[in-house]
């Protein structure tokens, strides 16, 4: 499994059905995780059975593109890194 990073997100697919399933997808095709979503107030939710909630702020969506913003952080050795992170998904 791809922990997130650009290692997935680049080249990755992120695959939603309309019965409110998803499915994630490595580069090279393997599954990297899969649950149930949901869109409210502008915010697309996605849930697991092993992770918390992921919350994604909704920039665009329509027939063709999907555009998110959401905020991230890490720790490392220098302290905590955070940041908001666009992600773009096309068909």
């Amino acid at each position: 499994m791809v922990a997130g990073g650009e290692a997935l997100h680049v080249g990755g697919r992120f695959l939603i059905r309309a019965d409110g399933s998803y499915k994630i997808f490595d580069p090279k095709g393997n599954q990297n995780g899969e649950g149930h979503w949901e869109v409210n107030d502008g915010i697309l939710r996605t849930s697991t059975a092993d992770q918390p909630d992921q919350e994604y702020q909704l920039i665009e969506l329509n027939e063709d593109s999907l555009v998110t913003l959401h905020q991230v952080s890490m720790d490392t050795p220098e302290g905590e890194v955070k940041g908001k992170i666009k992600l773009t998904y096309t068909r």
